[in-house]
């Protein structure tokens, strides 16, 4: 978007709030006219918010510093790029409240899909009714829904505030950084990782889980790498594997890494695995699968179903074929699903799925229209 941005010669028109963890990766901007327009919190409030233990917590913050910024800079519209989050707060969902400014946003998590099963009404209510109160909310100026193009068909009929937009592929230069060296795993082993955020609500038991099913010569010739932060939800489960047999065929790194190095893992790795428990929301680790043409476990519903519909690299598991049977699976028969997965156009659904075309839709809906 910045890089737009200095194209269009648009910098005096914004003003961008960023974490200060940022700051590093924007060095390509510092001799530009927007980097004039960037300005990056405290670092003290950025390790409260990253401290917080909830998303309400977090919605209510970001809401704060919204409205303490106002009373230094004058400014009339908010674009949100996680509005999921921030809706949270019920000053920004009520419509009979009146905001000093608009705003837009990106909605990570559509309800269409909820809606398309068509076999839990109550949920289907709840997770509209969000969507039906930003409608109706005048202070709301354009509703991104993330990836799913169905959705915003059948939306707009509701109302002409609702847009699609699709995940950006994030194209990071992998560092020297030694998979195999780093986490001592020899060089025939096939390794499934998992990566990013690590906790309940990204399926990582459920990994653990299926290691026990898993036939115990199959798994001589595996090893798990789970890389990411943990949440403190799972940290006694993370002790308790440490402290079985699987210890041998596990590794965890438990730290926030470098794109660099998030980039190396995906390119070393042999199989990536996607248990996240909500199959409805989109997932960026989809994006580095196919970009570089990885085999994947992944669930066989929701987003993942749709997304994966046409790749030959993936294994994917439900309820009849189950997680610990698709990894066995993917490790029989890696080679074969290896060249399959090469056979995805990567270069084409990078250039549909550009940053470029990604900023262009925001800018087109919040300042260009």
């Amino acid at each position: 978007m910045l890089t737009q941005i200095n194209k269009d010669d648009k910098s005096d028109e914004f003003i961008f709030f960023l974490t200060p963890y940022l700051e590093q990766h924007l060095t390509a901007f510092k001799n530009t006219s927007v980097y004039n327009s960037i300005h990056f919190f405290d670092n003290s409030l950025a390790a409260q918010y990253a401290n917080f233990a909830n998303t309400k917590q977090m919605a209510n913050f970001i809401l704060k510093q919204i409205f303490s910024i106002r009373k230094q800079i004058e400014f009339d519209h908010v674009l949100f790029l996680n509005l999921s989050l921030v809706l949270r707060n019920p000053n920004i969902l009520n419509p009979f409240k009146r905001l000093p400014f608009t705003f837009s946003g990106i909605l990570m998590n559509s309800p269409y899909r909820i809606r398309e099963k068509r076999n839990n009404k109550i949920l289907q209510i709840k997770r509209e009714f969000p969507l039906k109160l930003l409608i109706k909310n005048k202070n709301c100026s354009n509703i991104f829904l993330l990836n799913d193009k169905k959705g915003v068909e059948f939306y707009k009929k509701w109302s002409d505030k609702i847009s699609p937009i699709i995940d950006p592929v994030r194209i990071s230069i992998a560092s020297d950084f030694d998979v195999s060296e780093y986490h001592d795993i020899k060089s025939d082993i096939l390794t499934f990782t998992q990566i990013g955020k690590l906790g309940k609500y990204k399926g990582t038991l459920d990994i653990f889980d299926a290691i026990e099913e898993i036939d115990a010569k199959l798994l001589e010739q595996i090893h798990f790498l789970f890389i990411g932060k943990v949440n403190k939800d799972i940290e006694t489960d993370i002790q308790m594997l440490n402290k079985t047999k699987h210890k041998q065929v596990t590794s965890i790194r438990n730290e926030f890494i470098s794109d660099q190095d998030f980039s190396a893992y995906i390119e070393q790795s042999s199989v990536i695995l996607i248990t996240n428990k909500n199959a409805e929301n989109s997932s960026g680790i989809v994006n580095h699968c196919l970009l570089n043409n990885k085999v994947v476990v992944a669930p066989n519903k929701g987003y993942y179903k749709e997304i994966f519909k046409d790749y030959k690299g993936v294994v994917s598991y439900d309820d009849k074929f189950s997680l610990s049977k698709a990894i066995s699976f993917a490790t029989n028969n890696f080679d074969q699903l290896q060249v399959d997965a090469k056979k995805f156009d990567n270069q084409k659904f990078i250039t549909e799925n550009s940053q470029d075309k990604f900023a262009k839709v925001l800018l087109d809906g919040i300042v260009y229209s």
